[in-house]
């Protein structure tokens, strides 16, 4: 059978680093909504995607009408929606759920945040490249090498220390992973009530080897007021 490409974007947070009324999925961006940016490079990136499944709160009519129109504008896509959860890998349990139907075991399942709106294409396609020439690795995901100086602080924020740098990266998203193998790995993280704030720390918790792919640094997560500015100033750029 033919591996297939599943996409599952978490997309029912609530923003409160941004201490805005307005959830950051649903912020403006360069005249449209962040997330509608996030989904149309997603789609633009992955032509031979088979199913797009957005995980949303319970309620949101925006983000349902956005999935309508962009269904409408990428005929032959299924484009879906999930039930969010409480947490990040409950949403993406839940899209994995609705995925039992029409995702095989060794299918792809890309990950990505809502609000990472700034993805390059091209390192989405290079990730994808990698993970096909490298068959001994379970997955990957787009990461950046820290380069600034990192110091680790006590708990009135002073410095204990430097912290070497080398052989660190911030981890970026899609993070990319097969959809038996990801589905089992939070589902084990539920049952043993691991906190995982990515797929890949799910992943690892189960010993998966992961490949970590370099991506431009303006693939950028909107979490501060200041970032959505940055955001306009990349995509302008890009």
């Amino acid at each position: 059978m033919m591996t297939k490409i599943h996409v599952v974007v978490p997309a029912a947070g609530s923003g409160r680093r941004m201490q805005s009324a307005v959830p950051k999925q649903y912020l403006t961006l360069s005249g449209e909504s962040v997330l509608s940016h996030t989904l149309k490079r997603l789609l633009a990136a992955l032509p031979a995607l088979s199913t797009l499944t957005v995980a949303l709160s319970p309620g949101d009519e925006q983000g349902r009408a956005l999935l309508r129109q962009l269904a409408s504008d990428y005929p032959g896509k299924a484009i879906t929606t999930a039930p969010g959860g409480a947490e990040r890998s409950d949403s993406v349990l839940n899209a994995l759920d609705a995925l039992r139907d029409v995702a095989g075991d060794q299918d792809w399942v890309l990950v990505h945040d809502a609000a990472r709106p700034c993805v390059r294409g091209d390192d989405i396609a290079r990730m994808m490249a990698v993970l096909s020439e490298t068959p001994d690795v379970d997955g990957g995901l787009l990461a950046a090498p820290v380069a600034a100086t990192l110091k680790r602080s006590d708990s009135e924020d002073c410095i204990m220390e430097t912290v070497d740098r080398q052989q660190v990266w911030a981890a970026a998203t899609p993070q990319t992973f097969r959809y038996h193998a990801l589905r089992q790995a939070l589902l084990k993280a539920n049952e043993h009530e691991i906190s995982v704030t990515d797929e890949a720390s799910a992943m690892e918790a189960v010993g998966a080897k992961i490949k970590l792919i370099p991506c431009q640094p303006d693939n950028i997560k909107i979490t501060w007021q200041g970032d959505i500015a940055m955001a306009e100033a990349i995509l302008k750029s890009q």
